[in-house]
């Protein structure tokens, strides 16, 4: 691996078409999305050469030049993402990304006290993290964390039609009597999203920062802004809006970000109208693929998957220069 190399701070448009390009590449990492996290970072890729053969994403504490401890909130697969190999044996391809993420790391680990990455679910070899400073694990190891996501892959299905006769009968029942009742609309109120959500979560006993609803302002509006986000809401007859979604869209897939329901519209079936109204408009960008990111927790996991989702394994890895992690962790 004579010819690697790491670069620091790659010029936006070098890496916006390294990501696309990488079969690990999502909008979560395109430029344009990172800017409205408004979040100190770099951008930071491993060259073989003349190619960028992996990238990743440093992100900074506000007004710091101390690394995130934990993956950006609300953001997924902002991890290691690699070149498109996929024309190597498959032999080979293994053994020539393992050698590049485990190169990557060891150069990463040297530069920053502390890293974290949540990788894509298309990152599925996690050894090169198991084993960085395997033999001298006082100088720091990664801690892992397993999650999952729900993935609908819209190529299985001929049109929505067949789509929809595959997901739960609860569901299709909602479809079917929202699909009465409601009027969907495509919608830019930002605003209408953060309140209608705010009512979820104290319906919970939850109650968020007002900081919490800038920085959630701050990525849907840049979103919109930038069209790689849709947002829809449902409007029942007595003109009360019952549900709001925000999607993500890169050139392969849509990500279910945000969403919420009015309390008082519970049971209303608006929800699963407004879903099926995202992976429809899906089917007919010709994406590849639905993401819910994530599914985990017990009651909205169950309901993601009812829509015919398969599980998809991804992993958090977290790295503090110095830490050793207890014999059998990540083993």
């Amino acid at each position: 691996m004579k010819n690697l190399k790491i670069r620091i701070n790659e010029d936006p448009e070098v890496w916006n078409r390294f990501i696309c390009k990488s079969p690990q590449g999502t909008v979560f990492l395109l430029v344009d999305f990172i800017i409205g996290l408004s979040t100190p970072y770099v951008l930071v890729t491993l060259y073989d050469g003349d190619e960028i053969v992996a990238g990743t994403t440093i992100f900074f504490e506000a007004n710091s030049k101390r690394v995130i401890k934990e993956p950006v909130l609300f953001m997924l697969y902002q991890g290691i993402v690699l070149g498109d190999f996929m024309d190597r044996h498959v032999h080979s391809r293994i053994s020539y990304e393992y050698k590049v993420v485990t190169y990557f790391l060891e150069k990463l680990t040297e530069k920053y006290d502390r890293l974290s990455f949540c990788n894509s679910w298309k990152l599925n070899d996690v050894r090169p993290f198991q084993w960085c400073n395997y033999h001298t694990p006082e100088n720091g190891q990664f801690e892992i964390k397993l999650r999952y996501t729900g993935i609908i892959d819209l190529e299985k299905y001929s049109d929505f039609d067949e789509y929809l006769s595959k997901i739960r009968i609860l569901r299709r029942r909602e479809w079917k009597k929202a699909s009465r009742d409601f009027v969907v609309e495509v919608t830019d109120d930002v605003n209408l999203l953060l309140d209608i959500q705010d009512k979820t979560y104290k319906r919970q006993d939850i109650e968020l920062p007002e900081q919490l609803r800038k920085y959630r302002y701050s990525i849907v509006d840049n979103a919109l802004r930038s069209g790689f986000g849709m947002m829809m809401k449902t409007t029942g007859p007595d003109g009360v809006v019952d549900s709001v979604k925000f999607f993500l869209y890169d050139n392969v897939c849509a990500y279910y970000l945000f969403g919420g329901n009015n309390p008082d519209g519970r049971g209303s079936g608006a929800s699963t109208l407004l879903m099926l109204n995202f992976i429809k408009d899906a089917m007919t960008k010709g994406l590849k693929y639905v993401d819910f990111c994530g599914v985990n927790s017990p009651n909205r996991g169950d309901y993601k998957i009812s829509f015919n989702a398969e599980l998809k394994p991804y992993f958090v890895t977290n790295y503090v220069k110095g830490r050793a992690l207890p014999i059998g962790d990540n083993s």
